[in-house]
């Protein structure tokens, strides 16, 4: 920062006066300080250091995340104890720790980062529950040095739904049915649903996507004139790694999904039962199934 003297003369006498905010904010520096690359960001959205999401590097909506930045020295002169503060004034994003972050010199030509992503020292961010999807978030950032030279930038993030895609497993049979008489069913064990029988269900579960989803949870339901469904068809499943499968309860237990057709149910009448999953941050998918009442 420059102090500007100013003098007047007033009855043979000079006065002095001294500014100190008239040159405020002007570099005496010949660095230039600015984020380095088209993507001067890493994310981290694992479980450690007080982040909640499902470690696929991108924020999403509900997750608490924590990001690394990067900074280039394209000026002419070395930059001396460089620290740089991030702020957000976003509706649905928001910095809520590691604003202050502390760079050190930085050499012409050279680049800098803050904390590692993976740290309890970097920069902490959270996006709300009901952040819109592809909602563009906006971050300023302040750079100076130690001789309070300050530059600005800026950059944005994309808060996208999780790369998980949880679905039925096996599109021509992802069931296993039981008709018999134990737990609830009442079939006459031909392993087929015919008018007038409940039976138990066991439905196969892949998390498609390429990501982890997190704390997943199923429930079914029809709309069907004929087949109806169970009032507590609702599993947990937990987290669901990328590509593994998982199953509801066996078939043959008393916690299988159950299915009943009414006793009028016409032979050959089709039944489609909904399945929705919903995951901790409430990322929803939503799959079918069709039951033929032979």
């Amino acid at each position: 920062m420059k102090t500007a003297v100013r003098y007047f003369f007033v009855l043979g006498l000079i006065f002095t006066i001294t500014s100190c905010d008239l040159f405020d904010e002007i570099n005496t520096s010949d660095a230039s300080l600015q984020l380095y690359g088209e993507n001067p960001r890493d994310v981290y959205d694992g479980t450690a250091n007080n982040c909640d999401g499902n470690d696929d590097e991108i924020l999403s909506q509900g997750e608490t995340a924590r990001i690394q930045l990067r900074l280039n020295n394209t000026g002419e002169e070395e930059a001396e104890g460089v620290k740089i503060t991030v702020s957000s004034i976003d509706r649905y994003v928001s910095v809520i720790d590691g604003h202050s972050q502390t760079l050190g010199d930085l050499e012409v030509s050279h680049y800098g980062q803050t904390a590692e992503a993976n740290s309890p020292g970097s920069i902490l961010i959270t996006a709300e529950p009901g952040t819109p999807s592809g909602h563009i978030a906006d971050f300023e950032v302040v750079i100076r040095d130690k001789q309070n030279n300050k530059w600005t930038d800026e950059f944005s993030m994309v808060v996208e739904p999780v790369s998980a895609s949880v679905i039925l497993y096996g599109s021509n049979n992802p069931y296993r049915l039981y008709d018999g008489s134990a737990n609830g069913a009442s079939g006459n064990g031909n392993s087929e649903l015919n008018a007038g029988e409940k039976i138990r269900v066991q439905l196969r579960i892949q998390n498609e996507g390429d990501a982890k989803v997190m704390q997943v949870r199923m429930s079914a339901s029809t709309d069907d004139e004929f087949v109806s469904v169970a009032d507590d068809s609702t599993y947990t499943f937990g987290d669901m790694l990328p590509y593994h499968i998982h199953e509801t309860p066996d078939a043959q237990t008393n916690s299988a999904l159950m299915l009943t057709a009414d006793a009028g149910t016409p032979s050959g009448h089709t039944a489609t039962i909904n399945l929705t999953f919903i995951d901790k941050f409430d990322n929803e998918w939503t799959d079918s199934f069709s039951v033929v009442v032979r």
